[in-house]
């Protein structure tokens, strides 16, 4: 046997070896890509079905505070309402109390814008000012 023979063997095992290895490694590159990819996709999936989930507790809430809010709505209209109302009685009866007050002054015969008063606020006796 020839030396370069020999060395001819050896670097054809070597070789092939060396092939067989890179073909090895990348199927299993390949394999765990793939393996990869699937987790991820399974993990999105997770992700994608814990939004869901709290997105319908939001809804939820959502709901119960347009509820609440429409409630507080037709409360403050209500209240707005009754004020209105309760603002003309008291016009009203403000009319008649001074159209009341004036009665009696004309029953009296006292001319208050006329009369005097003093400091304490009473009309002084007599013409004085």
């Amino acid at each position: 046997m020839d030396v370069y023979e020999i060395l001819s063997y050896a670097a054809t095992a070597v070789g092939a070896g060396g092939l067989t290895q890179f073909l090895n490694w990348r199927a299993s590159k390949r394999t765990a890509a793939a393996e990869a990819a699937k987790a991820e996709v399974g993990v999105k999936a997770d992700e994608i079905e814990n939004i869901r989930k709290s997105l319908e507790v939001y809804q939820t809430i959502i709901a119960d505070q347009n509820a609440r809010i429409a409630e507080l709505t037709a409360e403050v209209q209500q209240l707005r309402d009754e004020k209105a109302q309760m603002e003309r009685d008291y016009q009203r009866q403000l009319r008649t109390m001074q159209g009341q007050i004036s009665d009696l002054y004309r029953a009296l015969g006292v001319k208050t814008q006329k009369a005097a008063r003093g400091a304490d606020g009473r009309f002084k006796k007599g013409g004085d000012a």
